[in-house]
C-alpha cells in the first residue's frame, strides 16, 4: 500500500515490479496482523484520534503497510550504488536523480486536491467523503487512509525538498518546485506531532538532525557533530543563489521596527549569517529562516506559514536542550 502509493502504482502494478524482481529481494508484509482499533475509532480521520499516540500509528503504519524489503545479497545493493558496475541501473546518478525529483513534484499535486482551508486549518477538501478516494492501495478504514494520505504527501515534499540542492536538477524542475503549494505542506506537516520526545530524526542538507513542530513552525536544527562532518557551507550558498535565480525563494525584508529586526538575511559577519525567505508564491508560500553559526557549529531554521509564530517558535526553544547527536 504504503510503497505502491510513492510509486504512483496500482497496488496490481506493484506486485508484478515486486515479481519481477524476486531474484534479489523480499518483502515481509505484515498487513494482515495488526489491529489498529487500540489508536482510536477507525471509521474517523487521524485529527479526531489521540494525538499522543498518532506519531506511534504512523510508524506501525509504515513498517506494517508498507512492509520490510530486504535484497537477499547486500552486494546486489552496493552493485546499485556503484555507476562503474551498474551504469544504466545506477540509483544515485545524475539521470536517475532528475527522474526521481520529477515522479516526486507529480506526487504532492496528486493530493493537494485533497485538502482545502477553513480559515488558517487545514481540512479535507469539500465533497470529499473519505481519504481512500486519493490513495492507489486503500486500506479498510479511514483512520489508517487519512495517515497514508497525510505521511504520503508529507514525504513525497520533504523528497523535493531534499534533492532540490542537487546541482544536476534541470532548471525547469527546480522552477516547478517553487510554484508548489508550500503552505499546505507545511500545515499538513504540523497536524502530525511528533512522539513522546517532542522530536523527529530528519535529514536536511545532506546531514541527519532534528526537526519539532511548535507553535505551528517546523524547527530543524544540524547538531556539531553532523555539522562538523557533512554540512558544506560553500554549497549551501551556492543553493541559495540557485534558488532565488529559480524564483523558489525570494528574500523577505519586514519592517525594520518591528520585533523581526533580526531575522533580515545578512552578510556573513563575524561568525553568523542568516536568511528569511518566502519560499514559494503568493497565498501558497511560507516564511523559511535558516542560521548558521561558525563558531558553534550548527545550522538551525524555521518553517512557518505564519512569520509571527514561526519567530516565537524559534526565539522560544531550548536549544541547548535538544539531543546533541
Amino acid at each position: 500500500m504504503l510503497w505502491s502509493d510513492l510509486l504512483a502504482l496500482s497496488e496490481i502494478g506493484f506486485r508484478a515490479v515486486c515479481n519481477h524482481l524476486s531474484a534479489v529481494r523480499h518483502i515481509h508484509d505484515h498487513s494482515d496482523s495488526f489491529d489498529f482499533s487500540q489508536f482510536g475509532d477507525t471509521n474517523h480521520p487521524f485529527q479526531h484520534a489521540n494525538p499522543a499516540a498518532i506519531e506511534e500509528l504512523r510508524i506501525h503504519i509504515s513498517r506494517r503497510l508498507g512492509g520490510s524489503i530486504y535484497f537477499y545479497h547486500k552486494s546486489f545493493f552496493d552493485f546499485l550504488i556503484d555507476p562503474t558496475r551498474s551504469g544504466a541501473f545506477c540509483v544515485r546518478s545524475p539521470l536517475m536523480h532528475s527522474t526521481y525529483y520529477k515522479h516526486f513534484l507529480d506526487v504532492p499535486v496528486k493530493y493537494e486536491g485533497s485538502y482545502s482551508f477553513r480559515g488558517s486549518e487545514l481540512a479535507s477538501a469539500p465533497g470529499l467523503s473519505d481519504s481512500a478516494s486519493s490513495l492507489s492501495g486503500p486500506y479498510i478504514n479511514e483512520l489508517v487512509n487519512s495517515v497514508l494520505q497525510a505521511s504520503i504527501y508529507d514525504w513525497a515534499f520533504d523528497v523535493c525538498f531534499d534533492f532540490g540542492d542537487l546541482p544536476e536538477i534541470e532548471r525547469p524542475l527546480l522552477q516547478r518546485f517553487g510554484r508548489a503549494n508550500f503552505r499546505t505542506s507545511r500545515q499538513n506537516n504540523a497536524m502530525v506531532p511528533a512522539g513522546h520526545s517532542g522530536f523527529l530524526n530528519s535529514t536536511r542538507w545532506n546531514c541527519r538532525g532534528h526537526s519539532k513542530v511548535t507553535h505551528g513552525a517546523q524547527v530543524f536544527r544540524i547538531p556539531r557533530d553532523q555539522f562538523q562532518t557533512w554540512f558544506d557551507v560553500a554549497e549551501f550558498k551556492a543553493t541559495i543563489k540557485r534558488w532565488k535565480e529559480c524564483k523558489i525563494i525570494q528574500p523577505y525584508y519586514p519592517n525594520f521596527t518591528s520585533r523581526f529586526k533580526s531575522l533580515v538575511p545578512t552578510k556573513p559577519q563575524g561568525r553568523v549569517i542568516s536568511g528569511l525567505y518566502r519560499l514559494g508564491h503568493g497565498p501558497k508560500s511560507i516564511f523559511w529562516y535558516w542560521e548558521i553559526d561558525s563558531k558553534e557549529e550548527y545550522y538551525q531554521e524555521f518553517l512557518a506559514a505564519d512569520l509571527a509564530e514561526g519567530e516565537r517558535a524559534y526565539r522560544e526553544e531550548r536549544f541547548d536542550l535538544w539531543p546533541k547527536e
